[in-house]
């Protein structure tokens, strides 16, 4: 496998590099309380993404600036304005949107229960990607499952796919209650 130079090797094929601005409604729930807004993702270079987080009021609830291996908060409320709570919401920012193709090794096909539809599953560190398609191998669902020394710790499902893009992406954790709901507004 040779390397790509290009930068769309950094993303998800669900965030390509000439896509710059993405609209999610978005749900959140953590022991218990919930809140839900507008999530912006914006490519503003090709190493650096801009995510706001808006209620549907116009409130910002945080705005962030992502790079390949920093982040810097530009404005967030004093209840998302925890270091702990800030770096959890970029590492998940960062899991959604950017892959390194590259790290996909071990290719291995599965078979659902019922033979159809398939599933694919690569390495990804010590992590893996899930690819669930149909006879013509378009992407139905995939996941993302992120482990810390064999231990799950959270996992990102992309689903509902129209024109090879997730119209439905969740994003939920197994070592706290945390679950991100995101649901491509058009």
């Amino acid at each position: 496998m040779t390397q790509d130079s290009s930068t769309d090797s950094l993303r998800s094929p669900y965030f390509q590099q000439g896509d710059s601005l993405y609209l999610f409604k978005t749900h959140v729930e953590t022991y218990g309380k919930t809140i839900g807004g507008i999530l912006i993702l914006k490519s503003k270079a090709a190493d650096t993404l801009k995510a706001t987080f808006l209620s549907q009021v116009g409130l910002k609830f945080f705005d962030i600036e992502i790079y390949k291996d920093t982040f810097l908060v530009k404005d967030a409320i004093p209840q998302l304005n925890i270091k702990g709570v800030l770096k959890t919401l970029q590492d998940d920012i960062r899991q959604l949107v950017v892959w390194d193709k590259m790290r996909l090794t071990n290719r291995q096909d599965m078979t659902t229960l019922l033979g159809k539809p398939k599933m694919l599953r690569y390495d990804y560190g010590q992590d893996h990607i899930y690819f669930l398609t149909d006879q013509e191998q378009k992407i139905l669902q995939s996941q993302k499952t992120i482990q810390h020394t064999r231990k799950l710790k959270n996992q990102i499902t992309y689903s509902n796919f129209t024109e090879g893009k997730a119209q439905r992406i969740a994003i939920k954790h197994y070592n706290f209650k945390l679950l991100i709901e995101l649901e491509t507004l058009k």
